[in-house]
């Protein structure tokens, strides 16, 4: 399974189906055929369960880079919650997100604590995409859910 990255806003028409299709585009652009290796979605706390994007912001998606087309609003789950990263549009979304899965308090966060955290990471450290991308494919991601784990899971019972 790959990793989950999960967008929360209240109706899923607007703010998370944005950052969801970005982030798709990003991770397509970044990471070529390992972008599977992370998965991307959203879901609303008050979702318009079934409807496409809200017109302008499918607009200003497309403007971006990103893909609108097909896109279905969700109501937050549970098991949505549990993802290995949970971007939420503001405190009150994190809060219904933690309500549902509280054990994922140290991977949901708003996006202006994470954008705060990722102010403290030396950007010149990190290795460039490529070697990334090439690490990733020697592990084995993408590979299957228990790729790389001795007892056949993912790290953390998921």
């Amino acid at each position: 399974m790959p990793v989950q990255i999960l967008f929360v806003c209240t109706g899923n028409i607007c703010r998370s189906p944005m950052g969801e299709r970005l982030t798709r585009a990003f991770l397509d652009d970044a990471l070529g055929a390992t972008a599977a290796a992370v998965g991307t979605a959203s879901a609303g706390t008050h979702a318009v369960v079934d409807s496409g994007m809200e017109s302008s912001s499918a607009l200003v998606l497309a403007s971006l880079g990103g893909d609108p087309s097909g896109f279905a609003a969700r109501q937050l789950t549970a098991e949505m919650a549990a993802a290995d990263l949970t971007l939420t549009m503001s405190r009150s979304h994190r809060r219904a997100a933690l309500k549902l899965a509280p054990r994922a308090m140290f991977r949901t966060y708003t996006l202006r604590e994470a954008a705060a955290l990722l102010r403290g990471v030396d950007q010149t450290a990190l290795p460039p995409v490529a070697d990334v991308d090439a690490r990733a494919q020697g592990a084995g991601v993408g590979a299957g859910p228990a790729a790389g784990h001795p007892e056949g899971r993912r790290p953390g019972g998921r």
